[in-house]
């Protein structure tokens, strides 16, 4: 669709979301040349959308070549026959573009490496041209993607993502000392509810899973208190202080494992009562005046027996992040569980189990992986 019309950026967004996904999906099965050959192609892509690039009929061309060989990598996984087209050819093609040279209808391994180091060394000069205290844009966090299989982000993304957190949550922490000098409810300005947004949003970029994992509950429950007008209450300040310092102990802790954030599965638990106290103001705003908030003025109070939860929509790029902690959290709950049956009187053991399983929910949900949650 975008190769017959430049305007379809979302056909676009939907091919590098893609390539985003083979590239993870194949360095969790060690399958080596597909992610790395979406890396590639991702990271062309990237290159379009954040605008550092425009199109061109090279472009254009190595993007309809890495589509046509797709099917014969995914086949290769199978039948280990060697591949016919060259692959690490196309790489070279797209590394080069995207470093915005032209690129030959073929490269040699040697060049292909050399290209291919070149977007990491690319990342480093976005962050050395921000003057201290600037905020990067989103694209040049979206361009920002990490080339070798990495827990965390490079020291460059880890610069912008602690800043961009920093930020937000500066803006909130004024907003909650505002309002703690006023009575409730606490009406909740655009400002502080795009601050909690765009803490979901450049988590994601980052890849910081710790921050994924509460940033999007939060995001969830804002979205829908902004939404109905109602303000939020005493206790909602008390928990929206909580998560931003959990989201700052995130941001220069992205080193540590998901055992280190332990307050994260109370967070969320909380996140949840709050969403329930919201439905239920919700509710008796509509009761009382006959507009239910957020849902509209013809909307019968039959709406209130549909499921609270919204749907929310697969998202192949939280999947991928959400996928490396799963491993993690299903072997915290093996052991939990292994500690559990040799103590089946033990509360402990059992709030052990709950805690993994807890959070598992929780990012399967956050991720669209429904029946998982």
């Amino acid at each position: 669709a975008w190769d017959h019309n430049p305007l379809e950026r979302d056909s676009l967004v939907t091919v590098r979301r893609s390539f985003h996904t083979l590239k993870g999906s194949g360095r969790m099965v060690g399958a080596r040349e597909l992610s790395e050959f979406a890396w590639a192609i991702e990271n062309l892509l990237n290159r379009l959308l954040d605008h550092t690039l425009s199109r061109t009929p090279p472009i254009l061309e190595a993007l309809r070549a890495a589509v046509g060989a797709l099917p014969e990598l995914i086949t290769q996984l199978q039948t280990r026959e060697p591949l016919r087209t060259d692959v690490s050819a196309i790489a070279a093609r797209a590394h080069a573009l995207a470093a915005g040279r032209p690129a030959a209808a073929r490269s040699t391994p040697e060049q292909a490496e050399e290209e291919a180091l070149e977007p990491q060394a690319a990342l480093s000069a976005p962050a050395a041209s921000l003057a201290p205290g600037a905020q990067p844009s989103p694209a040049m966090t979206a361009s920002a993607q990490p080339a070798a299989r990495q827990t965390v982000p490079d020291d460059t993304l880890r610069d912008i993502y602690a800043r961009e957190t920093a930020a937000h949550v500066a803006t909130v922490r004024g907003y909650l000392a505002r309002e703690s000098q006023l009575p409730e409810p606490h009406t909740l300005p655009e400002d502080v509810y795009r601050a909690c947004h765009t803490l979901s949003g450049s988590s994601k970029m980052a890849q910081a899973r710790h921050g994924i994992r509460l940033a999007e509950p939060l995001d969830h429950w804002l979205r829908r208190a902004y939404g109905s007008g109602l303000g939020l209450g005493s206790d909602d300040l008390t928990l929206l202080t909580d998560c931003m310092a959990a989201m700052e102990s995130v941001a220069t802790h992205l080193d540590e494992p998901t055992g280190y954030f332990v307050n994260h599965w109370q967070l969320l638990e909380r996140i949840e009562r709050a969403e329930r106290a919201l439905d239920e103001r919700m509710a008796a705003a509509g009761a009382h005046t006959g507009v239910y908030p957020a849902l509209g003025a013809a909307e019968a109070p039959a709406q209130e027996a549909q499921p609270r939860d919204e749907a929310v929509e697969f998202d192949p790029e939280v999947a991928a992040i959400f996928t490396d902690e799963a491993t993690e959290l299903i072997e915290a709950s093996e052991r939990a569980l292994s500690e559990w049956r040799s103590q089946p009187d033990s509360a402990d053991s059992r709030l052990g189990l709950k805690r993994p399983l807890h959070t598992l929910k929780g990012g399967a949900r956050v991720a669209g992986i429904t029946p998982m949650g």
